[in-house]
């Protein structure tokens, strides 16, 4: 596949991701919908090792083709208990809270740093630890 259609392919998953963090946020330690989606992306990947480490935690270990250092990479996933006032279309479903902190953001991203690099495993060194972090 050509770089353009795979960054236009993942740009769109990308939003997908956010839209759906954004509007469904939850606040600390009761993550169980935001944390079921991070867990489903990441097993829909290739190569994933995921877990759950805290009930509402998701952490995916990605094995590089060859030997290397371990690098960690992180994502706070909770939100606030704010009542979100934007109009926006994709606007917080859930009374009294929100993504205020951008942790919706860090996570979309996160997963489509994951979906990228999951797809280039081989060519890594090292081993990969993507962690996604209940109330920060």
């Amino acid at each position: 596949m050509e770089a353009g259609k795979v960054s236009e392919s993942l740009e769109k998953q990308v939003v997908a991701w956010y839209e759906a963090l954004h509007r469904y946020p939850e606040l600390g330690l009761q993550e169980t919908k935001t944390s079921g989606l991070i867990r489903k992306a990441l097993q829909e990947m290739d190569g994933m090792l995921v877990s759950r480490p805290t009930p509402t935690g998701v952490m995916a270990v990605l094995r590089g083709g060859r030997p290397g250092r371990t690098i960690a990479f992180r994502a706070d996933i909770d939100a606030l208990p704010v009542q979100e006032q934007t109009g926006s279309p994709n606007a917080s479903a859930v009374p009294g809270v929100m993504h205020a902190c951008g942790h919706d953001g860090h996570v979309a991203m996160l997963l489509g740093a994951a979906k990228l690099l999951s797809e280039k495993r081989k060519e890594l060194c090292g081993e990969l630890r993507f962690l996604f972090q209940p109330a920060e």
